[in-house]
């Protein structure tokens, strides 16, 4: 499993350099989980640097993109999935 949050600046690139390419690579294990947690919410604080870093303009762009991402990279017996966590302040 490899987690980030929402803001993270490698959040469209970590699920193949990190999950597939360093923990699923020459490993027995051929399953791998993407694992983001939604914060953006409008409690955000508009100081935290971190909320204008989010890549996406909504959730559902996210678990799309990540979703067609996870796709492409399940290949060779490899097979990874996406889940976008919503655990924004209500």
């Amino acid at each position: 499993i490899e987690s980030k949050g929402c803001w993270h600046r490698e959040l469209k690139t970590a699920m193949n350099t990190q999950l597939l390419d360093r923990y699923l690579k020459d490993n027995a294990c051929r399953h791998g989980l993407y694992l983001v947690g939604w914060y953006q919410c409008i409690q955000w604080d508009e100081d935290d640097g971190r909320k204008g870093d989010v890549p996406f303009p909504s959730r559902e762009e996210a678990e799309k993109y990540l979703a067609a991402q996870a796709k492409e990279l399940s290949t060779g017996g490899v097979l990874i999935r996406s889940v976008v966590i919503d655990v924004r302040l209500r």
